[in-house]
């Protein structure tokens, strides 16, 4: 598996403190079957090019090859006035270097100045991911606003627990189900309580919905985003008593 969303380098923001810490989190992740990764430290303004970003990048990225693991360096971006015009000066590193680029959006409200920053990331060639969007109160009041963003080509990221937790299982599978989701990542920071962990989330899309489902959103997408090429959803019809799967692009 490819996890697109993971807070590893060590020291740069709230995930791993330390080298150990995350060499211990790239083990649970191999012994989960992650083989690949887009590590997605919080942008910082001012800090994200900062030499010391890319030298932990580097230390972190030598002990996943001793582990036969590819990392790929990108950012999570908090959508803001600021953070929009650091990505227009290239100061936010995208996801794997692509056009890709990882955007957290305010938990608590939702406005039009938000809408039009989101506009202003896709005029200038980015295509945007929404990260956990399962956190956001305005999708889960008005999934309308979420089926609008999908619509004008934002791509969607859920996190692994979200999926696997009995309390919010059911909700997942709609939404997946629905063509909300694009991708499922970790987004862990730690090796207590946020740490990597992907299979039991592959194994409920998989148990639930098919095999064709799980491959999608946790293989074949997230190796679309490292090759930035368009990502497809898998929106699911269980009319007549069976799934019917079809893929629809997102342009």
């Amino acid at each position: 598996m490819i996890d697109t969303h993971i807070h590893i380098v060590p020291g740069v923001d709230d995930g791993a403190k330390s080298l150990n810490e995350a060499v211990e989190m790239l083990n649970l992740a191999k012994n989960q079957g992650v083989e690949e990764m887009i590590v997605t430290p919080h942008f910082k303004e001012g800090l994200s090019l900062d030499s010391d970003i890319l030298e932990q990048f580097e230390k972190i990225r030598h002990e996943a090859l001793a582990l036969g693991m590819t990392l790929h360096l990108g950012n999570e971006l908090y959508l803001c006035e600021e953070g929009v015009h650091a990505l227009r000066d290239d100061h936010v590193y995208t996801m794997a270097n692509s056009s890709y680029v990882l955007v957290e959006l305010p938990f608590a409200h939702f406005y039009p100045f938000h809408e039009a920053l989101l506009h202003q990331i896709q005029l200038r060639g980015f295509k945007i991911i929404l990260a956990h969007i399962e956190r956001y109160q305005i999708f889960r009041r008005k999934p309308a606003v979420m089926e609008s963003m999908l619509e004008r080509g934002i791509y969607c990221q859920m996190n692994s627990r979200y999926v696997e937790e009995r309390k919010t299982k059911k909700q997942a599978m709609k939404w997946i189900e629905k063509g909300y989701v694009h991708v499922i990542a970790s987004d862990a920071h730690n090796t207590d309580t946020r740490k990597p962990q992907l299979i039991g989330a592959f194994k409920a899309v998989e148990q639930n919905l098919g095999t064709e489902a799980a491959e999608l959103l946790f293989n074949e997408n997230p190796r679309k985003i490292i090759d930035d090429q368009p990502m497809e959803a898998l929106v699911i019809d269980k009319k007549k008593g069976f799934f019917n799967r079809f893929r629809k692009n997102v342009q």
